[in-house]
This record gives C-alpha cells, sequence and structure tokens, in this order.
C-alpha cells in the first residue's frame, strides 16, 4: 500500500522510485530515536510511533526478539501478551498498528488518484 501511496504523486517512475526508496528509508527513523528511550516511552507513543510501517515493523520484530530471548517464542496463545511485565506493547498491537497504516496509506492513494488524476482524467473537486 505504500508503494501505491507513492505511486500517484508522481508521473515518471524514475522519480517515483528515488522519492519513495529516499521516505521508506526515512520511515525507520522514528524507531532509532525511540530505542534509547523506549523503556521509558508510554503505550500511546509507542503506538503512534507505529503509524510508519517500517517503525512498526522493528517494534514487532523486538517484541518477537525479547520472546525467543526468553526462550517462549510467538505463540498464538500469547500474541497478545507483552514479552515481559515492564513492556506495554505486544505483536498483536504492532500487526494491528500495520493493518491501520496499509488502511491509511490506501485511503491517501484513493484520495489523491481522485484529486489529481493525471494526464488523463478529470480532477474531482474535494
Amino acid at each position: 500500500c505504500f508503494c501505491f501511496m507513492m505511486s500517484v504523486f508522481f508521473d515518471k517512475a524514475s522519480v517515483a522510485a528515488r522519492v519513495a526508496g529516499f521516505v521508506w528509508i526515512l520511515s525507520i527513523v522514528p524507531y532509532k530515536l525511540a530505542l534509547p528511550i523506549y523503556d521509558s516511552l508510554s503505550i500511546g507513543i509507542k503506538s503512534s510511533l507505529n503509524i510508519l510501517s517500517n517503525s512498526a515493523m522493528s517494534f514487532g520484530i523486538r517484541s518477537i526478539i525479547r520472546l525467543e530471548v526468553l526462550e517462549r517464542g510467538l505463540q498464538w496463545n500469547d500474541f497478545t501478551t507483552p514479552a515481559t511485565i515492564d513492556e506495554e506493547l505486544n505483536v498483536g498491537l504492532v500487526i494491528t498498528m500495520l493493518l491501520v497504516d496499509a488502511l491509511i496509506y490506501l485511503t491517501i492513494a484513493v484520495y489523491v488518484e481522485q484529486v489529481m488524476p493525471g494526464e488523463f482524467g478529470i480532477a474531482k473537486p474535494w
């Protein structure tokens, strides 16, 4: 959905690929900035950082790694259970946020395609 969203902003594929790649790499920055203060962040802040799909994937992988280190692994019965007692974020929440990300990206793509249809189309007034 991210690529669909990015594609509606550009007419040339080469420019779209460069910009989308750059934005894709930038979407990991919130996770990297949150790492040093991760334990002091609230669940609301962690969830809001999951709006960007790369950050959400990183938080999810972090939770899975914690479960593996504890030799529990990720099982269906603890999908919504945090890895540790002091952890609030769980894999179920991360996957929910990834679905929300997909819906946001898809909504933006459809909206921009209707408002700026490109060379062959009539723009809608909204």
